[in-house]
């Protein structure tokens, strides 16, 4: 495990080690579907991940900008 601060400051993420490091949000969904093998009666209904999708947390302060390029 690594330790790591944060100096609300100066707004610069420190590791322990090795000195600044950037700091970066990442938004995350999954999408989920229930499956059930219909060759075989015996099996039992399991859940598999059909998606997993990203966003970049600056997207949001982009919709205004997008927006009025479609004006």
């Amino acid at each position: 495990m690594q330790v790591v601060k944060f100096n609300p400051k100066s707004e610069i993420c420190m590791d322990a080690n090795d000195g600044p490091k950037s700091l970066s949000l990442g938004i995350f969904r999954s999408d989920y579907m229930v499956h059930k093998d219909p060759s075989d009666p015996t099996t039992k209904p399991q859940i598999k991940q059909v998606e997993f999708n990203t966003i970049a947390s600056s997207f949001g302060g982009l919709a205004a900008k997008v927006s009025n390029l479609h004006k």
